[in-house]
């Protein structure tokens, strides 16, 4: 939805976890990031992001993005992360 900001879209995310969001951005972050480690190690499921259009998304929003999914990296993959836009992404 991109007439949201970014912390709809981050509230969006919990929500679509199954979470209920928190307010503060770092505690919203990690409360993604563990749900994503339940349903990975709980529930054995690989949750897939695709996000779309972002060719338009500012920096400020894709360093949040690589903070928000850098976790587990060097021993699993709890996650897929589709980046999908304009070719120039």
């Amino acid at each position: 939805l991109s007439t949201g900001g970014v912390m709809d879209f981050y509230r969006g995310l919990a929500l679509g976890l199954g979470e209920e969001p928190k307010y503060r951005k770092v505690d919203l972050f990690r409360q993604i990031q563990q749900a994503i480690e339940r349903l990975y190690h709980e529930r054995r499921i690989t949750p897939v992001f695709i996000l779309d259009e972002m060719h338009l998304a500012k920096d400020e929003f894709l360093q949040d993005i690589a903070i928000l999914f850098n976790f587990e990296m060097d021993s699993t993959n709890p996650f897929v992360l589709i980046l999908a836009g304009l070719p120039h992404l």
